[in-house]
């Protein structure tokens, strides 16, 4: 048997389009549903950021959280803890990062009941940093998930043994990114493919998939079929993340976990380029971006709790964080102008509706956000242009 977890990862950005949101649920989120109920033995670990939980309320889809709930409480998803609106964890100080993961915590409690008793954590786009990982301990999380690349060089991961983040009490594990990327791009398209893929794992070692959710049914429109087949698999033993863990316990390795995301590249030296779609300094727009969101950072970090305005721009900043509008204005190849025009304008609006913000502040605000899309479009051009 084959011992293997499987994460997905299912979130909307709080500017996402409705119609969007309900046709993702159409194609990706009911036919996995759909997927775990054909598969009796299967389980998965679902991470569902609390900005889409909040969205599938207010698209009347309680039938669709009630299954998720049904599911978790029948042991088949274990449920993540991660940050609600999505942001990359390691810019953000400890504790705008503990801020974020509380929001998600609340909304995900509210909206889906006991059902959501999450051990491990999700970093979103797997932005890791030693000060995430003590924030994430903090919150009480045992344990999180990371990209491969983040195990240090020094020494050789193995995967018959669980590791321990250096100077915590916090598990780490690294999702295994050729077989998950194989899986999520469509190279293998079917179960066949799919066992050809593992067939060297050794007795008594483990794989751990991680991806997108909406890579299934959404963003390949055969997927959900190839999920529904792996799922099916007899020959797989799939384990939530937890269960794994229990099934290696014993004494940890404790690792140096090394700063990533799951969008990590190798350029020469290792993790050269650590946010290549969302901070990548060979594009203008992201400089542009993230002097905006640097301006809206300081200003609400000396807003008092006290004063008036203080929850409103709070709101808006929350919002504003969130990776989707960095991730749009990469060029390489994917732009969205609407979609990093509604960023930026969260980043704005929250300087200028903060009472702590000076009018230059607000002034340069404007600007930024107005060169951000008359820059983008100049480079990229006024449509949509996808991966």
């Amino acid at each position: 048997m084959y011992n293997i977890s499987l994460l997905l990862h299912i979130y909307q950005p709080p500017t996402q389009f409705p119609e969007i949101t309900r046709e993702i649920v159409e194609q990706s989120y009911w036919p996995l549903v759909g997927a775990l109920k054909e598969a009796p033995k299967a389980k998965i670990v679902l991470n569902i950021c609390a900005s889409l939980t909040e969205q599938l309320d207010k698209l009347g889809c309680q039938d669709l959280l009630r299954e998720f709930k049904l599911l978790a409480d029948a042991g088949r998803v274990e449920m993540t803890g991660s940050a609600k609106y999505h942001p990359l964890l390691s810019k953000l100080s400890p504790q705008e990062i503990s801020h974020q993961i509380a929001l998600n915590r609340e909304t995900n409690e509210r909206l889906i009941d006991e059902s959501f008793r999450p051990a491990g954590f999700f970093p979103p786009e797997m932005a890791y940093s030693s000060h995430v990982a003590r924030a994430v301990e903090q919150a009480g999380h045992s344990w999180i998930i990371v990209e491969d690349f983040a195990f240090p060089e020094s020494q050789t991961r193995r995967r018959d043994v669980v590791y321990r983040v250096a100077g915590t009490n916090l598990d780490v594990v690294f999702r295994d990114k050729d077989l998950s990327l194989g899986l999520a791009f469509g190279n293998l398209k079917t179960p066949k493919e799919f066992m050809m893929a593992i067939k060297d794992q050794k007795d008594g070692e483990y794989y751990i998939l991680a991806m997108d959710g909406e890579t299934f049914g959404h963003h390949h429109k055969g997927g959900i079929e190839v999920l529904r087949g792996i799922l099916s698999l007899s020959e797989v033993n799939w384990l939530t993340i937890s269960e794994l863990i229990k099934e290696y316990d014993g004494d940890r390795e404790e690792v140096e976990v090394l700063s990533s995301t799951w969008g990590a590249m190798e350029i020469g030296s290792r993790l050269e380029r650590i946010f290549p779609r969302w901070d990548n300094p060979d594009n203008p727009v992201h400089v542009l971006q993230w002097q905006l969101f640097y301006l809206a950072l300081s200003v609400m970090s000396r807003c008092e709790p006290s004063q008036e305005g203080h929850l409103a721009a709070r709101a808006v900043f929350d919002k504003a964080m969130h990776s989707d509008h960095f991730f749009w204005a990469g060029g390489d190849p994917c732009w969205h102008p609407q979609m990093v025009e509604r960023g930026a304008n969260l980043l704005r609006e929250s300087i200028e509706i903060n009472p702590a913000s000076f009018p230059e502040e607000r002034q340069k605000a404007a600007e930024l956000k107005k060169r951000i899309v008359s820059l983008g479009k100049e480079l990229y051009g006024e449509g949509i242009i996808l991966e």
